[in-house]
């Protein structure tokens, strides 16, 4: 059963705002409570009248209906529920999966919302009732509307999971899986790390955890046992290890600790043909195999990354709410992530987008070579800021001018690349 989050609360105190939020976050359906009041109910508001219980009463019955269509994936909606025998009847619907959040805020602060918005429906005249009304349950989650949007719904994640362990877990905390687990705990969700206690590699777990904050639900090991039995099922298991033999040594030392359901992500450069094999293996085992193509770098991975899914859509469903939540989001807020097809399908686009990518390189390579016979380096530099504010804007155009400009004491840094790679 998916988990029902009411945000309740007077009138202007932000249930909508934060509903949306959270929705785009969790990945879960959002309703407005008020637009389901009876047209009735509605015409009274709007002539400054109260409504009473009775009048609430089909209100609340639709309501119900609501929480008990969407009971096995979840929702969230904004709603009053002021009294507690209203929240009642919902929970009559919502049996044990409703997570109760009241928004605070102060009688001025929230009149002065409600003043700025002409076009809503409930007059500030009520807005006393309604604080009269009010009944605080012990067993809500409390959060003050002084705080920001991101704010409050990082906390109404950490807070509405911080007493269920994580079902997400992450192997590998180099730069890139570091940097993707701190994502992961700044949106709020709980999750285990591992990490092998290879020399050089002994103290990552730990140094990992002092980075984290106190109040997040974080689980970290150098045992893999210790840290797949922290994950209960299904689990969803996130691997960012260096691409090949590693990968399937991993999941060969993993399936047998794994239970019919789980999940395996890799998260690596694997060629496609590989997380063909994979998915394949991991179905014989009935387990779900992702290959994941993150695009971003370092700082893509901690701050938002390209996300390109592929394989079992089954396991991409598991967690799709944590990767939606951390991918990067375009112009129109739509989360960088979709899932691309089966088999190796997500692991080929990140393939094609490192071509062209590297063809930019190169590209990019031979203008420095054919300039570098007129131009110093300075002036290659200013050249490509030139490019660089125009339609061919690029990271890749950005970076090189800044390599240019590199100086190591008075010698720019480029004469003293050797000219070879390894």
């Amino acid at each position: 059963m998916g988990n029902t989050y009411i945000i309740f609360g007077v009138s202007g105190c932000g249930k909508t705002t934060i509903g949306k939020e959270l929705s785009k976050r969790l990945d879960l359906p959002f309703f407005d409570a008020d637009d389901f009041h009876p047209q009735s109910n509605i015409d009274k508001m709007s002539s400054g009248i109260s409504l009473n219980d009775d009048d609430r009463k089909p209100w609340l019955l639709n309501l119900g209906e609501l929480i008990s269509e969407h009971s096995e994936r979840g929702l969230i909606l904004a709603c009053s529920a002021l009294k507690e025998r209203y929240r009642e009847i919902l929970m009559e619907h919502g049996k044990n999966s409703i997570q109760w959040i009241l928004l605070n805020g102060s009688f001025d602060l929230i009149k002065s919302r409600i003043d700025a918005r002409p076009d809503h429906f409930m007059s500030s005249k009520l807005l006393k009732d309604q604080f009269d009304t009010l009944e605080v349950p012990p067993y809500a989650i409390k959060l003050s509307i002084s705080d920001s949007v991101t704010e409050i719904v990082t906390q109404i994640i950490q807070q509405t999971m911080q007493t269920k362990p994580a079902s997400f877990g992450l192997i590998g905390l180099g730069v890139m899986g570091k940097s993707l687990a701190l994502n992961v705990i700044e949106k709020g969700f709980p999750i285990s790390v591992y990490n092998r206690p290879t020399e050089g590699e002994e103290k990552l777990v730990d140094e990992f955890l002092t980075q984290v904050p106190d109040n997040s639900t974080v689980f970290g090991s150098i045992n893999l046992i210790e840290f797949v039995e922290s994950l209960p099922s299904p689990r969803s298991i996130f691997l960012m290890i260096k691409a090949g033999t590693a990968v399937d040594s991993v999941i060969s030392d993993l399936v047998p600790l794994l239970n019919p359901g789980d999940t395996i992500l890799d998260g690596g450069n694997s060629h496609y043909k590989d997380t063909e094999r994979r998915v394949e293996h991991c179905q014989k085992h009935d387990i779900h195999f992702v290959g994941v193509g993150v695009s971003g770098g370092e700082k893509g991975a901690r701050f938002g990354p390209s996300i390109m899914p592929g394989g079992d859509k089954l396991g991409f469903e598991a967690v799709k709410n944590i990767l939606h939540s951390i991918a990067a989001t375009d112009k129109s807020e739509t989360p960088c992530c979709t899932f691309i097809g089966k088999g190796g399908a997500g692991h080929f686009i990140k393939m094609v987008h490192n071509g062209i990518e590297y063809a930019e390189m190169q590209l990019l390579a031979e203008m420095y070579d054919l300039l570098k016979i007129q131009l110093s380096y300075p002036e290659m530099a200013t050249l490509f800021d030139q490019w660089n504010s125009g339609p061919a804007k690029s990271y890749l155009l950005e970076i090189t001018s800044s390599i240019l400009q590199k100086k190591e004491g008075d010698e720019y840094l480029l004469n003293k690349i050797l000219d070879k790679a390894g």
